[in-house]
């Protein structure tokens, strides 16, 4: 009995392992049936080819497109601990912009302003307008301790084009300004108040308080010393909680180059086109007999001298003036009909009575600024002035005096 189970015992075994072997062989059968070469072929090829682009992509250098911002929101350096501050930059059309470019954009059409030609890659030129937005995301109040502009980068400036306003004063107010005099990577230029500013930077005895939920806005204008140079630059803010302090780098990176064609008079730029300027020659009796477009392309910086390139050829004369009128106190003349004669006519008197300057949402008008000379006519001493609709981005000049 002993070697009968010991004969039961081994044959059970034997057939124990085979029955596993058989077993573990119809399984694998069943598995190399339902496989298919072409198949796992096709994952291994699509996760090489996955590995391959985004290495390659990595190794690629960044587009001008890509590394440059119109705004964006921040993020705190810490990122475990709560992030208590929001932060978005935008880039603000200041009215009275110039904006360079790294080839020759075209003569714009009448209807091109900033934003457009902000999106086809302008560069602000010595000057920019910022609308900085600072957000209490926490349950407790915060302590806005220091603003600064950070340079990044450092690149030779633009010469393609320059596409600019001629205006007769100056645009936006600021509630803080910045000005880079000499940029070297990694420096940061510090805020001042704007109004009445002081000697030292806003930040060194002062602080901005934000309660949780609330928000504060404010504009910022960035200028930098002439130079043939551009510059990167970011935003950086420290600030504190009751429980720590934070530092804010916002993703938003703006440029701006201190290449103007107005230091020395010499052509900096291969190509010059300047909106605003054949109306003002227009409506200062300098050039009665141009043909008046928006966007001109002048063949240097201007010399206050009428272009003969202006000068219509096989033409009609430019629409005919509205006739002088007298309009709340202001005698107006040599008004474009762009408008209508009525409301130009009240939107010259306008800007006239509020001492030459008017902007809301709708129009944004100048009148005797910046130095403007005034124009003798039968006696009586008129000065330029020019309105600019927002909405459809046609401007109308004229000349205007108020009656005693």
């Amino acid at each position: 009995m002993s070697s009968g189970d010991e004969q039961r015992e081994g044959g059970t075994t034997s057939v124990g392992d085979k029955r596993g072997r058989t077993g573990g062989s119809a399984r694998v059968q069943r598995w190399r049936a339902a496989f298919d070469p072409k198949w796992f072929a096709g994952i291994v090829s699509a996760l090489v080819i996955t590995a391959f682009a985004g290495l390659w992509a990595s190794l690629q250098p960044e587009s001008e497109e890509s590394k440059v911002a119109d705004g964006g929101a921040a993020d705190v350096q810490d990122a475990s601990a709560e992030r208590p501050l929001r932060v978005a930059v935008t880039r603000t059309d200041p009215q009275d912009f110039k904006l360079a470019f790294r080839r020759d954009i075209g003569l714009p059409s009448e209807t091109t302003g900033w934003k457009e030609l902000v999106k086809r890659g302008g560069l602000d030129v010595g000057s920019a307008l910022l609308r900085l937005t600072l957000a209490n995301r926490s349950r407790a109040p915060l302590a806005i301790r220091d603003i600064r502009l950070e340079i990044t980068r450092v690149d030779p400036a633009p010469r393609g084009s320059l596409a600019f306003v001629h205006t007769q004063g100056s645009g936006s107010v600021a509630q803080y300004a910045a000005r880079i005099e000499d940029p070297t990577p990694n420096s940061t230029v510090r805020l001042y108040r704007t109004m009445d500013p002081p000697d030292e930077p806003y930040f060194d005895e002062k602080y901005i308080s934000l309660e949780p939920g609330e928000i504060y806005e404010a504009k910022v204008t960035l200028s930098i010393a002439p130079s043939t140079r551009a510059v990167r630059y970011r935003i950086v803010i420290s600030g504190s909680t009751p429980t720590r302090e934070f530092v804010v780098k916002n993703v938003f990176t703006g440029r701006l180059s201190g290449l103007d064609d107005n230091v020395d008079g010499a052509p900096r730029y291969l190509h010059h086109y300047v909106s605003g300027y054949l109306g003002y020659l227009f409506s200062t009796g300098m050039c009665p007999d141009i043909l008046v477009k928006r966007w001109f392309a002048a063949p240097g910086p201007l010399d206050s001298t009428c272009p003969s390139s202006a000068k219509p050829n096989n033409v009609t004369s430019p629409d005919p003036s509205c006739a002088h009128a007298t309009v709340d106190g202001v005698r107006v003349i040599r008004l474009a009909r762009t408008f209508g004669c009525e409301l130009g006519g009240r939107l010259a008197a306008s800007v006239v009575n509020a001492e030459g300057y008017r902007q809301d949402s709708q129009y944004y008008c100048r009148w005797g600024q910046g130095g403007t000379s005034a124009i003798q006519i039968n006696g009586h001493a008129y000065i330029a002035g020019f309105c600019y609709r927002k909405r459809d981005r046609r401007e109308v000049g004229f000349l205007a005096r108020p009656i005693p």
